[in-house]
Formats: C-alpha cells, sequence, structure tokens
C-alpha cells in the first residue's frame, strides 16, 4: 500500500465512522469502488471497529484513533529501508520494508507508541523467541526480532518473511478451486497447525484473513504430505500472525505469560465455545481444530456455520455455546457424508469429541481424498439426543418420563420371551426330576420361537418414531424433527431390541442351560436366526456358531439339526456378504442331507435352492440357474407344482433368469409363480405380493410398463394393509409405483409420489440408507424427465457418493448412479465432463455382468452417443454396432432398449451427412416407439425431432416442418413450454419454415424461444445471444433493417461479454448487424469496418 493509499484509508475510515453502522457498507462501496486495496483495508477496520471486544480495541481506543496519531510513515527502521504500508494488527502497523543484505523484502511488524508497555514488550520479546522455533513451509518465517529507537522512544518490531498472496477464501474463489482442491488446500494448513502445536504453540486466531496462498511455482518444499496429483494443483497456504500465541509447554516462566484479564484474542467467528468465555488460561490446542472445522466450512459452503450478523458480542457467545452449526450439506447435497462427518467433528463444542489433533483431521481429509473410509463417525442418536436435552431443557424435562415409558414399551414387546426363558429354566428343574414335564418344556421352547417370530424392527421403528413426535408440543415439532432427521429409527429400535432383549436373553442361556445342551442349543438357534433376520448380523454370529458346535458335538456332524444349524450359519454369512464362506457351507448342508435324506429330499433341494442364491451373488449364473431348475424340478415332481418350497424355487428360478437378461422366459416363470401363489395363498399374502412385484420387474425390463403399473399398485394395496403405509416394505413398493408412471411418461402424476416416498424414508430409514438412496435416485431420473437439471444433478451426486461409500465401486447399484450422473451432465451440455463417468461405468459393467447383458449393452450405447456428439465418429460408430446387435439378438426388435439403440445409430449417421444409412434407423425407430409407447412416449418425441432433422439435411423442409410441428405441440402438453426439448423443437419449426421463406410464422416461433430464454436462463448470455441473433437474421429477410439491427446488436453484445466473444456465430453476428446497418446507405461507412473485421476474422478461421 502506498502512502496515498495510505492516507485515503484513514480519511475514509474517519467518514465511514460518522455514518449510521447499517450504511456503511453501502457507501463505502461506492467510495472505494476504484481501489480494491484500499476498500479491504477500511472495510476490515470498520468491522474490528464494530467489535467492542477486538484485540486492537483493547490494546488501545481503537484502530481509527492509532491512524488518528500515528506520524508519517518513516523511511527506515532498523537496517530496513520501508517501501509501504501493509496493514495494521493488534500490536501495531505492518510495513513492506527492504533489506540490504542479504538482499530481500520483508514484513516489519511494529509495536508503536503509545501501545508500549512493560508488559506488551515482554510479549513481544517471547512471541519472537516461540516463532523463532518454527520452520516450515507453511508458516510465515521470522527472521529478527529487534529493538530500534526514533524520536518517539523504542521500537520493538519483527523481521517476517514477506507473503505475497491471496486470502485462501479469496484463493479460491478466484481460482475456481474444485472441492478436493479446497480440502488439500485445508489439510496443508493443518500439517503447518500442527508443527506449531507440536512446539507448545497455539495460534488462537486462525482465520482467512491470518492465512495467505501463494501460487504452486511460488511453493517452498517442506514436509508437507501430498494427496496424488492434487497437491501439485494447489498453491500453498502460510499462516501469517502467530503473534497472540504463548508456550502451552516448556519454561514455566515462560508458560505463565498470561493475556490481559477477559481479552477475546481473534475474530469470534472463528472461536471456539471454550474461548468465548475470555478465559484464555483454559485454552488448548483443541481451539485451533474448532477455528480450523470454521475454515473448512467456509471453503466448501461459502458460508459461516453459524449466523452472527446483527449479534452483539453476549448473543453471539451464547450461540457459538449453545446452538449447533448449520449443517454443511446444507449449501448442497454434495457436501453430505464424510464432508459433513469430518466438519462436524472438528466444530464439536465439547472439545473432548472434537479431532485431538490437527494431525487426525489432516489425515481424515487425505483418506477422504483418496476414497478410503475416514475415522471419523457420525454422532449416535443418543449423543444427538443428549446435545438436544442440553438445548432444550424445559422441553426435555417435560419429556423425560414419557422416554421413559416408551423405552420401556419398546423392550416391554419381548418381555415376554424373558419369561418364557425363566419358565424353560423352571421347567427344566422339573424335568431333571419328573420325565413328564418334558413335554411342556417343548411347548415353552416353542412358545419362545414363536414370539421371537413376531418381532419387527420397522414396526417398532414406525411406533417408536410416532409415539416421541407425540410427546414434543407442537411448536418444538419442527426443531426435533430437523434434529433426527439423520437417525434411523429402524436401526434404534434394533438396537433397543439388541442391548434390552438378545444380550440378556443369550447370557442367560448360556449360564442357565449348561447342563442341557441340546435345549440350550435350540434356544441359541431361536434366537441367532432372529436377530440375523432382524440385522443383527454381528451379533448372531456367537450364539450361532454355539448352537451348531453344540449339536455336532451332541448330535454329529450329520444329524438333521446340526445341518439345519449349518444351515442357518450358510443363511447368516450370505447376509454378511461372505459368499465364499456362505457357498462352502451350503454345499456341506447339500452333501449332508442328500446321503442322509436322499437326493429328493425336501430338504436337500431348499439347500440347492439356498446354494443358487449364493452362487447368483458371486456371478455364477450359470451354475445358479442349474441348481435351481433342478431344485423346482426335484420339489414339484415329489411335493406337487403348489407346494410353498416349489413356489420360492421357481420364484428364485424367475429372479436367476430375469438378472440373465432373459426376460421372455423370466416372465413366463414369473406369472406361474404368481398365478399358483394366488390359488395357494391368496391375493393378500405376503409372498403373494411379493411375486407381483416380481413379475412387475420383469415386465418393467420389456417395457411393458402400464401392466407393470397395475401389479404394483395391486401389491401396495396388499403390503398397506398388511405392514402399514410406513412399513419399508410399503414404502419400496409406493417407489415402484413411481418408477413405473415415470417410464411411461406421467411424470407429473409421478413426482409427488416419489418425494412423498423419499421423504419418509428419510424420516423412517435415515439419508443413509440404501433405500433411502434408492429414492434419491429415481426422484432424480424424473426429475431429469422433466428438465429439471439443476437439483436432479445434485441429487445424482448424492446418490453416487452414498453408493460408492456403502457399496463399493464396483456394485451395480454404484454402477448404475456413475451412469445416470454422467447421462445427467451429458443432457446439460457438460459432454466432456461426462464422459470419463460414462467410460468408468461402461468398464464396471464389462467386469460384473460381462459384454452381452443388457446393462452392458445400454451403457456401449450411451459412450457411443456422447463420443459421437463430440466429434469422435470413428469411435462411436464400432461401439454403435455393438450395442444394436447385441440387443437385436437378445431382446427383439420392439424392446424399448433396442429401440434407443436404433436411434441412437440413425442419429449418429445423420451427424456424418450419411443420409442414406440414416433414413432407415431414423423410420424404424420413429415407427418403432410409435408402436410400442405410443404418441407421447419419450422416444416418439424424440423421434420426431430426429425425422425432422433428417428431413432439413434432405433438403424436404415442408415434411420437415410437419414433423417438428407434431413434435412441438406433443411436447408442450407432455413436458411444457420450458422444457429444453421443447425448445429444441420449436428451433427445428422455426428452421423449416425460414426454409419456406414463411418468415412471419417462423418470427412467431423466434420469439417464443427468446422469451423462455430470458424467463429461465436470465445469466446465460450465450443461450440469449443465440436467440436473439436468430430473430435478427429473421427480421433482416423481412426487410425490417432497423427492428434486426436493435435484435442484433442485443445479441452481438452478449456474445462479446461471453466465453464464445471470438466464435464463428459471434462474427457470423456482426456480418448480419453489418448488413441490417448497410441497408440505409447514408451509414456505408458504419458498416464497412464492421464487415471487414468479419471477414477478415471468418477467413482466417480454421
Amino acid at each position: 500500500m502506498t502512502p496515498d493509499q495510505y492516507q485515503r484509508v484513514k480519511e475514509l475510515f474517519t467518514q465511514a465512522l460518522n455514518r449510521p453502522a447499517n450504511e456503511r457498507a453501502a457507501w463505502l462501496a461506492d467510495e472505494a469502488a476504484d481501489d480494491a486495496d484500499v476498500f479491504r483495508e477500511v472495510r476490515e477496520m470498520l468491522a474490528e471497529e464494530s467489535n467492542p471486544n477486538s484485540a486492537a480495541k483493547q490494546l488501545d481506543a481503537g484502530a481509527a484513533s492509532m491512524l488518528d496519531d500515528s506520524p508519517a510513515m518513516p523511511e527506515r527502521i532498523g537496517k530496513y529501508r520501508i517501501v509501504g504500508l501493509k496493514g495494521h494488527g493488534g500490536m501495531g502497523i505492518v510495513y513492506e520494508a527492504e533489506q540490504d543484505s542479504p538482499k530481500r523484502r520483508v514484513a516489519l511488524k511494529v509495536i508503536r507508541t503509545p501501545m508500549v508497555s512493560p508488559q506488551l514488550l515482554a510479549r513481544f520479546k517471547r512471541e519472537a523467541e516461540v516463532l523463532g522455533k518454527l520452520q516450515h513451509a507453511g508458516i510465515a518465517h521470522i527472521y529478527e526480532a529487534a529493538i530500534s529507537q526514533d524520536e518517539s522512544g523504542e521500537q520493538p518490531f519483527l523481521a517476517m518473511e514477506l507473503i505475497q498472496g491471496e486470502r485462501i477464501t479469496a484463493y479460491a474463489k478466484a481460482h475456481n478451486l474444485s472441492t478436493r482442491h479446497r480440502l488439500e488446500l485445508v489439510a496443508r494448513v493443518c500439517d503447518a497447525v500442527q508443527h506449531a502445536h507440536q512446539r507448545g504453540i497455539i495460534h488462537r486466531d486462525l482465520k482467512p484473513a491470518n492465512i495467505l496462498v501463494v501460487e504452486p511455482e511460488s511453493s517452498l518444499t517442506g514436509s508437507l504430505k501430498s494427496t496424488s496429483r492434487i497437491a501439485d494443483a494447489v498453491g500453498q497456504p502460510k499462516v501469517l500472525d502467530f503473534g497472540v500465541a504463548r508456550l502451552v509447554e516448556g519454561d514455566a516462566s515462560i508458560a505463565t505469560l498470561q493475556t490481559e484479564v477477559g481479552q477475546l484474542i481473534g475474530t469470534l467467528a472463528y472461536m471456539s465455545p471454550e474461548q468465548v468465555t475470555g478465559d484464555s488460561s483454559s485454552l488448548d490446542t483443541r481451539c485451533d481444530i474448532y477455528a480450523l472445522g470454521v475454515l473448512l466450512f467456509e471453503l466448501l459452503s461459502g458460508q459461516l456455520p453459524h449466523d452472527l450478523q446483527n449479534c452483539s458480542i453476549a448473543q453471539a457467545a451464547r450461540i457459538i455455546q449453545e446452538e449447533e452449526p448449520t449443517k454443511l450439506s446444507e449449501a448442497g447435497a454434495q457436501l453430505r457424508g464424510d464432508l459433513e462427518t469430518i466438519v462436524a467433528k472438528a466444530l464439536e463444542k465439547d472439545r473432548e469429541h472434537r479431532y485431538q489433533s490437527a494431525s487426525e483431521m489432516a489425515a481424515d481429509l487425505r483418506r477422504f481424498l483418496a476414497d478410503e473410509p475416514i475415522v471419523a463417525r457420525p454422532a449416535s442418536a443418543v449423543y444427538q439426543f443428549r446435545k438436544f436435552a442440553r438445548r432444550n431443557k424445559g422441553l426435555v424435562t417435560g419429556l423425560g418420563v414419557a422416554l421413559v415409558v416408551l423405552i420401556l414399551g419398546v423392550t416391554g414387546t419381548v418381555i415376554g420371551l424373558l419369561s418364557a426363558l425363566q419358565a424353560n429354566r423352571e421347567l427344566a428343574d422339573t424335568n431333571r426330576k419328573l420325565e413328564e414335564s418334558n413335554t411342556d418344556l417343548k411347548n415353552v421352547s416353542q412358545f419362545q420361537s414363536d414370539q421371537l417370530t413376531g418381532i419387527d424392527a420397522a414396526s417398532m421403528a414406525l411406533q417408536l418414531r410416532s409415539d416421541l413426535l407425540s410427546g414434543i408440543p407442537q411448536e418444538e415439532r419442527s426443531t426435533f424433527e430437523s434434529l433426527v432427521g439423520d437417525v434411523n429409527f429402524v436401526d434404534y429400535a434394533r438396537s433397543t431390541l439388541e442391548h434390552n432383549f438378545f444380550d440378556r436373553a443369550v447370557k442367560s442361556v448360556e449360564s442357565q442351560f449348561e447342563d442341557q445342551p441340546l435345549l440350550q442349543a435350540t434356544l441359541l438357534q431361536d434366537l441367532a436366526t432372529t436377530m440375523r433376520e432382524l440385522g443383527l448380523l454381528d451379533s448372531a454370529v456367537a450364539p450361532q456358531e454355539r448352537s451348531l458346535a453344540i449339536r455336532r458335538q451332541e448330535l454329529g456332524d450329520e444329524h438333521y439339526d446340526s445341518l439345519a444349524s449349518l444351515g442357518e450359519l450358510g443363511n447368516l454369512q450370505l447376509s454378511r456378504g461372505e459368499f465364499e464362506e456362505a457357498e462352502s457351507r451350503f454345499r456341506q448342508i447339500l452333501e449332508g442331507y442328500g446321503k442322509t435324506l436322499g437326493e429328493s429330499a425336501r430338504e436337500t433341494s431348499s439347500a440347492a435352492v439356498n446354494l443358487a442364491l449364493v452362487l447368483q451373488r458371486l456371478g455364477r449364473n450359470e451354475e445358479a440357474e442349474e441348481l435351481a431348475r433342478t431344485a423346482y424340478n426335484g420339489l414339484s415332481k415329489a411335493y406337487g407344482p403348489n407346494d410353498i418350497d416349489t413356489l420360492h424355487a421357481m420364484a428364485t428360478l424367475a429372479s436367476i433368469v430375469n438378472f440373465q437378461g432373459r426376460y421372455e422366459e423370466a416372465e413366463k416363470l414369473a406369472r406361474e409363480t404368481l398365478q399358483r401363489r394366488r390359488e395357494v395363498l391368496g391375493d393378500d399374502d405376503s409372498l403373494t405380493a411379493a411375486s407381483m412385484l416380481t413379475l412387475a420387474t420383469v415386465l418393467g425390463n420389456q417395457g411393458a410398463y402400464e401392466e407393470a403399473l397395475k401389479l404394483t399398485r395391486e401389491a401396495f394395496e396388499v403390503r398397506s394393509k398388511l405392514l402399514g403405509a410406513e412399513h419399508p416394505k410399503t414404502l419400496a413398493t409406493q417407489m415402484e409405483i413411481g418408477t413405473h408412471l415415470t417410464s411411461l411418461a406421467k411424470l407429473e402424476e409421478a413426482e409427488p409420489i416419489l418425494r412423498d416416498a423419499l421423504e419418509k424414508r428419510r424420516h423412517v430409514l435415515g439419508k443413509t440408507h440404501y433405500d433411502t438412496i434408492n429414492s434419491v435416485d429415481s426422484l432424480a431420473s424424473l426429475l431429469e424427465e422433466r428438465g429439471l437439471y439443476a437439483e436432479a444433478e445434485s441429487l445424482f451426486r448424492e446418490s453416487l457418493e452414498g453408493r460408492r461409500r456403502t457399496l463399493g465401486n464396483d456394485h451395480p447399484a454404484t454402477l448404475r448412479a456413475l451412469g445416470n450422473l454422467g447421462f445427467m451432465l451429458s443432457q446439460e451440455g457438460k459432454a466432456e465432463e461426462a464422459e470419463p463417468l460414462y467410460r468408468e461405468t461402461l468398464a464396471g459393467l464389462r467386469r460384473v455382468y460381462g459384454n452381452d447383458h443388457p446393462h452392458t449393452l445400454t451403457s456401449i450405447g450411451n459412450l457411443a452417443a456422447l463420443l459421437s456428439g463430440l466429434g469422435k465418429h470413428e469411435e462411436a460408430l464400432p461401439l454403435y454396432h455393438e450395442s444394436l446387435e447385441g440387443r437385436r439378438r437378445l431382446l427383439g426388435d420392439d424392446h424399448p432398449s433396442t429401440l434407443n439403440a436404433i436411434y441412437n445409430m440413425g442419429d449418429m449417421l445423420l451427424r456424418q451427412g450419411k443420409l442414406d444409412q440414416a433414413e432407415g434407423f431414423c423410420k424404424e425407430a420413429y415407427e418403432g416407439y410409435q408402436r410400442v409407447g405410443g404418441d407421447d412416449h419419450i422416444g416418439t418425441l424424440y423421434s420426431l425431432t430426429l425425422m425432422g432433422q433428417l428431413r432439413m439435411a434432405q433438403d424436404n423442409p415442408a415434411e420437415a416442418e410437419t414433423f417438428f410441428e407434431t413434435a412441438v405441440e406433443r411436447r408442450r402438453r407432455v413436458n411444457g413450454d420450458d422444457h429444453p426439448e421443447t425448445l429444441g423443437a420449436v428451433l427445428g419449426l422455426a428452421d423449416a419454415l425460414e426454409a419456406q421463406n414463411d418468415w412471419t410464422d417462423a418470427e412467431k416461433w423466434r420469439r417464443f424461444v427468446i422469451d423462455a430464454a430470458t424467463r429461465n436462463h436470465p445469466d446465460d448470455g450465450t443461450r440469449r445471444a443465440g436467440a436473439l441473433c436468430a430473430l435478427g437474421h429473421n427480421l433482416l429477410r423481412q426487410n425490417r433493417p432497423p427492428e434486426a439491427e436493435a435484435s442484433l446488436s442485443d445479441g452481438l453484445s452478449l456474445y462479446k461479454d461471453s466465453d464464445r466473444s471470438e466464435s464463428w456465430p459471434r462474427w457470423n453476428a456482426q456480418g448480419l448487424l453489418a448488413e441490417a446497418i448497410s441497408a440505409d446507405p447514408n451509414r456505408y461507412a458504419e458498416a464497412e469496418p464492421l464487415l471487414l473485421e468479419c471477414a477478415e476474422q471468418l477467413a482466417s478461421a480454421p
């Protein structure tokens, strides 16, 4: 900052203080609009002024007083020549200076009179001594601490490394850093802070103003860790001003150095709850962790975790100490998950729950960047409730009794089971005396088994949430619902059952029936089976293995009960995803039952069905199908076609065949299973409803959406009646209804159904549950169809992040989410960003499904279409052929996926100008969609536009007009006036009309597009520029040059301000503008330079 700027800062600051506080910001923006450095300096001084507890105010009467009373800028201080003013801080003024030997620029931090006191001088010297220990690439170096003499007396100063960089927040914004680059920046700051902490130094004033970033090529090498190539793409952060630091370890005399009593050092928004109390003696390194959390929150979201604007110091301190910070995910769905967890841990009010060191925080950030699991975990439901209780003491006091009753109520659903165990013990004692009691003992054991079978954690979760909310006053419900939004009530119910019943029951059985091993094994088996069915998979392992071990020891490996326990162990391993281990168990069972009961026994065939399910999970579909088919045939022959196990085998076979893409055969099996279950079990049975959904899935895969929708609605009614409207299985069926409606292009009917199901799943299951993520996916797909791309993209990113974290990269659901996001980006015109996602999706599908699976073929076609759109036709063509040939072979000519491939082939050939070849594919796609899906099917609508484009390329605008006109009419009815595809059809219609010299009708549609662009994309200058210039061309051809000139001038101005300022459309528009101007012979001189520049640019274009 120059002396002139310094003087202007003083003047503006003084003038601003004479204005009302609420007018200062706007006034300053006008007065200092021409000098960003002056504006920034005065704004910071005003912010400091508005903080009555600021360090500057407590050291002296304020920054204004310091400036007004300061002498002129000195020429030298010590051996340093003063070059300019850098700024001012709590301890004085910072100059930019030049040192002669060695030759370098430095920052001089000077304590100026009248602030010098013995206490501050001592503090200054200790600061220099402490900071001299810090040698790190991320910390500004201290070169010298000394005292100079001038007319005002002693002038202590520090000579420090001069950092020419930007504030970390400004740097991130100016360089448009990605989320990953911002995370690496913060990780580097953590490295620097950790270096200081290890030397006993707390910063206590970490904030963006104290962290500057220099460009990568200027960075010093050091001990910073690197996370792949991300680290090479960001600058080096430098932490400044450890001037408020003090020692926390080492020499006792230094450690007792105290800041003024009650002084709040630092900027309030970045201060930890313990720091705002003003008791500096209670602070430790974890106050810096909190500040790092605030910094990370601000860099990721663009805002602070607490809104402290217009708050008094007391109010702000209360908010920081008592109110929970804003959730990071409120700034965007892409910030949910691990990032939100990392930030939340750093911002914990209780420092015991924060990261305990800066290195821990840096390590979690780098784990996230490396796609590794982070150490931090979301807060448990119990911990969240404790925090809620601290903030709402009165409310929670009123709820205390209700909560106790509620928890006892959940536990009470299984109190009868504990009674049954007691009865078992009593009968066991009797049995040792009276053998006739054995029958009663078995009856009580059966009673326990029946009671366990009736436990449903999902129903308990619904009751738990309902009862809990009923105890909350109406005015407090929104607060409470916001608190529990991430709580998975099903998991909470399971946890209650696990700790209040199952843990006690298992211990009781093991201790009380030690002398009756077979009875103990039976009871443990019942408990283990129920725990598995409730999803308590880890807890089920010990009782399951114990039951099997007892039975093998007492009865032998091949006894019926031993094999039954082995089968349950296999089921448990299957549920835990231990597929290889489960395969081994089921093969042992199959062999054991075959040897003891025979190959045709019910148990042998059922074991084969279970083994088939495991093999399907392992991707060995042919072997799985053979086993399932053999088991089905055996069961049908031995027990009849309507036997419950026969039908289970048939349903399994249908699922395996469907999974392989043989939909016609799968449909036959699924229809027969449903019909027989209706006859045997009735329409309202849960297994019948499951068969309805299996058949609906197969039909949906074949494009028979109407029948699929009808079956799904019927299944929904059955499940609603049996389970309730908010049971997870009912909600899954509701989602399927919305999905089928979307496939039928009934988007307005589908959207509220999908939104309702998503909201319910978030309440009942929590935001990170697998089924909730499925709902996110389905709603995103619908919004994409409706052209609501911004919300759809956000949801697709949320889905992909959740699936990667919970399922891994190669899970089919993850690959589907990856493909969905890629397609969404391509729809938004972000084809280059979409391409790597398309390629990753296809590579994963080839690994998981093979080359001939329908999903793989769809992905091949999608990549081909994207590459064609990017002009990579040579690479796209063989992919198109592979996709189309595979679909014709596997699915038939009229399958929607085959029609999609036909459409894509026609589109690509049209783009390449191969019109004769394109003709056949375009017509086949149009006629096929019309035949299969009807007039309003999404494929029919796309094909209408494609046919119009083909006819235009064939110089047949009259027939093109017919296709475009039909497309516009149907698109407006189905998608609305503002949908991108509606506007695309309108542009095609306008082109066709103009090609026939019908400029008047075309003008109407040109203005239609301009109105839509202005209404929906006011900030998209390029989009509006193209529409305005097209209208200008139209008006010019109607011999209306003044109107044409106005439209073309507006469009050209928008082009000049956009990233297409040197593009062909811009120069074409300029040429048209010159033509409009030259319509007036008196303006030839004005038009000539425009036309010459345009001709020169177009001639030199590649």
